[in-house]
């Protein structure tokens, strides 16, 4: 960012030229995790094979969303699982966004979340911000994610959240699929306390979950 004001390996991603220094500086020195295909996932044999771009309107996961506000507050990030798992996502072409809930939430988890900026391409707050922008911050995401992918629609978004359940209720309200990262908390108590997810969110017990539950089903995200 500090030599060219950008992120040249999201040219092409982005539907942007590269000038020929940056073609130059992506042939010899892009960082290992913007082309690494080394496995992220413990014990891994080999890399997980590419799913369609972002452009093909068929993958049912399209845009992740990071809650920041309720994922980010077991300061979980970017030291655990959080980072690896955004690094394989915008390595398979996934759009990526973070949510903040206000203002105040990005200021209380900015640190945490700190890492994560070379791997997203937008971010919306609870409260309006620019002009025109819809106040809820779901309807944002859907809208500034329509910007980057005109056909996107609710269901091919989805939303991670941590446990602040009602941020992902709110999620699969709005028609998107909602997941809720809820780690355990000690060995012998079951995640999320052993309460029954709310309709429509999928309870995992870590980001590794999420990127191994996408995989196993060619992009696809169940429900239950």
């Amino acid at each position: 960012v500090e030599r060219f004001g950008r992120y040249p390996h999201r040219n092409a991603l982005l539907g942007r030229v590269s000038t020929p220094e940056e073609e130059r500086w992506l042939a010899e020195d892009t960082p290992g995790w913007a082309t690494s295909q080394r496995p992220l996932g413990e014990g891994s044999e080999a890399a997980p094979p590419p799913l369609a771009g972002p452009a093909d309107s068929r993958r049912a996961v399209r845009l992740i969303a990071l809650d920041c506000t309720s994922a980010l507050s077991e300061r979980s990030a970017p030291t655990g699982d959080v980072l690896p798992f955004f690094q394989w996502a915008l390595r398979l072409g996934y759009v990526v966004a973070r949510v903040w809930s206000s203002a105040e939430s990005r200021r209380d988890h900015g640190a945490p979340a700190a890492g994560l900026g070379p791997m997203v391409h937008f971010e919306v707050f609870g409260e309006a911000g620019a002009a025109g922008e819809p106040a809820d911050p779901l309807d944002s995401l859907l809208a500034r994610g329509r910007a980057l992918l005109p056909d996107l629609e609710p269901r091919q978004i989805l939303h991670v959240g941590g446990r602040r359940r009602e941020a992902a209720e709110a999620a699969a309200a709005h028609g998107l699929r909602a997941a809720s990262v809820e780690r355990p908390r000690s060995a012998g108590r079951p995640r999320g306390g052993g309460e029954q997810a709310p309709r429509g969110v999928v309870v995992v017990a870590s980001f590794e979950e999420v990127r191994l539950r996408l995989e196993s089903a060619g992009g696809e995200w169940a429900e239950g």
